[in-house]
């Protein structure tokens, strides 16, 4: 027997028409709060061909003094 969940259901149902209802303007408001709040998270990473996060590693590649990159885990 599986627990009853209806009510996150029910929530995210409320939620999604809440913010449907928002204007234009709201939306664009709500997604720029969300960018300065994960801004300084980003800082600093790259994404390579098979877009996965990476982030300086703490060495630098001795024949060229280039920065190395490490793969972040999922």
């Amino acid at each position: 027997m599986y627990p009853d969940i209806s009510h996150i259901f029910a929530a995210k149902a409320q939620r999604r028409r809440m913010l449907a209802a928002l204007s234009w303007e709201e939306k664009v408001t709500i997604i720029e709060r969300m960018r300065s709040l994960t801004k300084d998270m980003w800082k600093g990473m790259a994404v390579d061909e098979d877009h996965r996060y990476l982030e300086p590693s703490n060495q630098q590649n001795e024949s060229s003094g280039r920065t190395s990159w490490r793969i972040l885990s999922p």
